[in-house]
């Protein structure tokens, strides 16, 4: 599944727009697309916390989480996901986990993206003012 938002990806990663263009569109594209969230079993989604940073994993498709599932060196198990709008996932993520939350986006793969969740949902509220 290839969405829009990992052709910015990709795009960024190549050095094909400045990056600042990127990162608007990027977080707009990120609310739109659909992202593979994997759970932790309990219902819950991954994540990790290092340095007092909450980091959420989502992928943009089954293949990238499969890459970042080997470059944990858990590529044979199988992995428990569910399949979650950008929009959701970031507002939940900052109403949840804290302003300095950030989704960490096919990390594993060859163009991982960062964004804080708090920016995702700050980008959407300055869109209704427009």
């Amino acid at each position: 599944m290839r969405t829009g938002f990992a052709d910015l990806l990709g795009a960024l990663h190549a050095g094909q727009e400045p990056a600042a263009k990127l990162i608007e569109g990027l977080a707009a594209g990120l609310r739109g697309s659909l992202l593979v969230v994997p759970t932790d079993g309990p219902g819950g989604v991954l994540t990790t916390e290092r340095d007092g940073v909450r980091w959420v994993f989502a992928f943009t498709g089954t293949t990238a989480l499969a890459a970042f599932a080997a470059a944990r060196g858990e590529g044979d198990r199988e992995w428990a996901y569910r399949t979650v709008r950008g929009a959701r996932l970031a507002d939940v993520v900052a109403a949840d986990c804290g302003p300095d939350a950030v989704l960490a986006i096919d990390v594993g793969g060859p163009a991982p993206m960062f964004l804080p969740a708090a920016r995702v949902t700050e980008h959407a509220a300055e869109g209704v003012g427009r």
